[in-house]
């Protein structure tokens, strides 16, 4: 959905960081602010928009989203995280590796390593939710589909929520929920979006409403797909457009 949506506050309240105004949220069919908060801290994974790091070494930052209170982690847990991640190789390249300190006396990481450094600490829990809002915004194109085929991998035991700005990402998802001003606007499939455009434009919604729905169904499903879905889209406006005004 478009900038204030209230994506980014859904995402908060799946993690149990707000509270919601009305209903609630259901985790397993549990409400989530009745579950142990141990528990539920080790079964997510949070990447916020913001990554935030601490002074520290590499290995440290990504230490410490393992579960128990040590926060240490084993070698295999770690190399695991960083490659799911796709921050191997740049590790790989400083000359302390792992042991590479940040911070204000260390190395100042790029924008996507510092968010690929934070999705690594998430991945380290080895949860069973990621919850991830708008994190790819800080990732090139080809980072960004070798991470979604490395959580695809897990699929079996993972599921993730995705908040994103680019478009592209919606190829990599199973459902797209749209907001528009806190609500939800349409929820499926791309195919089942566009019998949701065919009915938002005959019900006389906005152009500006139509075209952001419109942009996401195109993309959803994959770039090759993309203008199959335009077609689609544009023959659903010139027979809305032909059609007789709703009395």
């Amino acid at each position: 959905g478009p900038v204030g949506s209230r994506k980014s506050s859904l995402v908060k309240m799946m993690a149990g960081l707000l509270e919601p105004s009305s209903g609630e949220i259901l985790l397993n069919g549990r409400p989530v602010r009745e579950a142990d908060r141990q528990s539920l801290a080790a079964a997510l994974g949070y990447v916020p928009q913001e990554a935030l790091l601490f002074s520290g070494t590499i290995r440290d930052n990504v230490a410490f989203g393992a579960p128990g209170e040590g926060k240490s982690i084993e070698d295999e847990a770690f190399r695991a995280a960083v490659a799911e991640a796709q921050l191997s190789g740049e590790i790989a390249s400083f000359s302390d590796g792992e042991a590479t300190l940040l911070g204000q006396r260390g190395v100042a990481l790029s924008g996507g390593q510092r968010q690929r450094l934070a999705i690594a600490r998430a991945l380290a829990r080895r949860p069973s939710l990621l919850l991830f809002d708008d994190i790819t915004a800080s990732l090139d194109a080809a980072n960004e589909e070798r991470l979604w085929r490395a959580l695809d991998s897990r699929s079996r035991d993972l599921s993730c929520v995705v908040v994103s700005h680019r478009l592209s990402t919606l190829q990599y998802a199973d459902k797209v929920l749209f907001l528009d001003r806190g609500r939800v606007a349409a929820f499926g499939r791309h195919e089942e979006l566009l019998l949701h455009l065919r009915a938002t434009r005959t019900t006389g919604a906005s152009e500006a409403d139509i075209r952001d729905v419109l942009l996401h169904v195109a993309v959803y499903a994959g770039v090759p797909a993309a203008n199959s879905a335009l077609a689609a889209a544009k023959r659903i406006f010139a027979e809305t457009e032909a059609a007789p005004a709703p009395a």
